[in-house]
């Protein structure tokens, strides 16, 4: 699995996953499946820099996403 974390970022970054703009703030960590269509351009003045983590997928990882993805569920449920 592919962790992203980005270091610094603009807000004329255009990240697109499967048509779908993705916003990366400074500071998070993503899981991008990007072996999915996806494109990147940085159309700001300033850098765009990411620390990229290659891991093992683990029971512990497994885990973590699979409870990502209930929270996810859980936060665009009507309330």
């Amino acid at each position: 699995m592919r962790i992203h974390i980005a270091v610094t970022t603009n807000p004329d970054v255009e990240f697109e996953l499967n048509r779908s703009r993705v916003l990366l703030a400074p500071g998070e960590a993503w899981y991008l499946r990007l072996s999915d269509k996806h494109r990147v351009a940085n159309k700001g003045s300033t850098d765009r820099v990411h620390l990229v983590i290659d891991a093992l997928v683990n029971d512990w990882a497994t885990a973590l996403m699979e409870r990502a993805v209930h929270d996810r569920a859980a936060q665009t449920q009507p309330a």
